[in-house]
């Protein structure tokens, strides 16, 4: 999950937006218990819904590799960026200057 890294993008966009940017966290783990100590350790206080049936996943019909579940949406809930900004530093650029272009 890397949730070190999760909240130092957090704080970034924060300092950019006036925490404006909402981040929602939806996990699918294969253990709750242990998804609950990771993010207790990491003292992770983000809004994070535990998916124990992937109905997310059911829903939006997400392709299977994990690449793509990570998304930026706009105000009106269309995705402006795919990819996971804590994996690929390209990535994370697309989503500090897709920020940048609402503020």
């Amino acid at each position: 999950l890397q949730l070190h890294k999760w909240k130092e993008l957090i704080a970034e966009v924060d300092s950019l937006s006036g925490n404006t940017v909402q981040f929602l966290f939806y996990l699918t783990p294969k253990s709750v218990k242990e998804a609950r100590y990771i993010t207790r350790r990491d003292d992770f206080t983000h809004p994070l819904c535990i998916d124990l049936n992937n109905e997310i996943g059911s829903m939006n019909h997400f392709p299977t590799e994990d690449m793509f579940h990570t998304f930026l949406l706009d105000a009106d809930n269309r995705v402006k960026v795919i990819g996971n900004p804590i994996h690929n530093k390209a990535v994370r650029s697309l989503y500090i200057d897709a920020i940048r272009e609402v503020l």
